[in-house]
């Protein structure tokens, strides 16, 4: 049993508690958060059947990404739990508790691990669970080599993306937190590689920025 593997599990399945404080009365309320696989089938409008049974309802499905991810983790979780204890346990959290609790072979462990994690990863993506955060600062030149913009592949073709990206650090579990848990911890140059971390180096990066920028829109996602 691998304490890894659970920890991945319990952050695709396990309900969440979140701390909810009132404004006009300064109290707060504890509220319970369904677990992020409850969110996703339910985007997907799945189990909506009678008898409890894993089918799509009467109503049309919004989102064909989150339905190929619902999908895609009954499939593997339903394959496993077989291979594993002979049967399926009925729905994938089960699948997912016996397959954590029967394997033993150190490389599947890790392989189910990293791929629970980004199963819940994908699933937050798709439920647009975290906040957006840009990646890159448009129009502002590295002061180390002065570059505003590169070129990288992507899907073979090349684009034209600002010098500056930007890199976030912020909580590392499956909880509700605020946008302003998340924080920049360092911006590179795409061109010359050199950094600035979270601290007196990236506070100076940023004045430098302002200065260099102070009509333009610097942190944005947009291509040059």
């Amino acid at each position: 049993m691998s304490d890894e593997l659970n920890k991945a599990v319990d952050a695709l399945i396990n309900t969440t508690r979140v701390r909810l404080f009132r404004e006009d009365t300064k109290r707060s309320t504890w509220q319970t958060i369904p677990s992020i696989w409850d969110q996703l089938t339910s985007s997907a409008q799945w189990g909506s059947g009678e008898g409890g049974s894993s089918r799509f309802g009467s109503r049309p499905v919004i989102s064909t990404g989150v339905v190929s991810l619902v999908m895609e983790i009954t499939s593997a979780t339903t394959e496993t739990a077989v291979e594993l204890v002979t049967r399926t346990r009925g729905n994938p959290p089960d699948n997912l508790r016996a397959i954590a609790a029967n394997l033993t072979d150190a490389e599947q462990i890790g392989w189910w691990t990293e791929q629970v994690r980004q199963w819940t990863h994908q699933a937050r993506a798709a439920l647009r669970l975290d906040p957006s955060r840009p990646k890159s600062a448009r129009d502002a030149k590295c002061p180390d080599c002065g570059a505003d913009s590169v070129y990288t592949q992507r899907d073979g073709e090349s684009h034209k993306v600002p010098a500056l990206a930007i890199t976030w650090v912020g909580p590392d579990d499956q909880d509700y937190h605020p946008d302003s848990a998340w924080k920049v911890r360092a911006v590179e140059c795409r061109e010359c590689g050199v950094g600035w971390f979270r601290g007196e180096s990236l506070d100076t990066l940023i004045d430098q920025m302002m200065q260099a920028n102070l009509s333009r829109e610097t942190m944005t996602d947009g291509v040059a």
